[in-house]
């Protein structure tokens, strides 16, 4: 997958799934049809969204080090070819 350039399209790409499970969660928890089904099930809907909120954010983390480990790459490989 090809990353936008611009740094805050890609963290919409991270948290893309964040935002559209805490929209279906709220239209589960206050939308039309949303009777109680029972006590487990507002705090259930209202904590999936954390699942994907730091799967996002871990993504974005892992993005950074692979961003940083080829500038570093790129810095040293030049280096090494002198050294040659």
């Amino acid at each position: 997958m090809r990353y936008p350039e611009f740094p805050t399209q890609r963290l919409v790409l991270h948290f893309l799934p964040f935002a559209f499970c805490s929209f279906l969660s709220l239209m589960a928890l206050f939308g039309p049809g949303s009777g109680s089904s029972g006590a487990w099930t507002p705090a259930f809907i209202s904590f999936v969204p954390m699942c994907f909120f730091y799967t996002g954010a871990m993504t974005v983390g892992l993005q950074r080090e692979i961003n940083d480990l080829k500038e570093r790459l790129q810095t040293a490989a030049p280096a090494a070819t002198k050294a040659q």
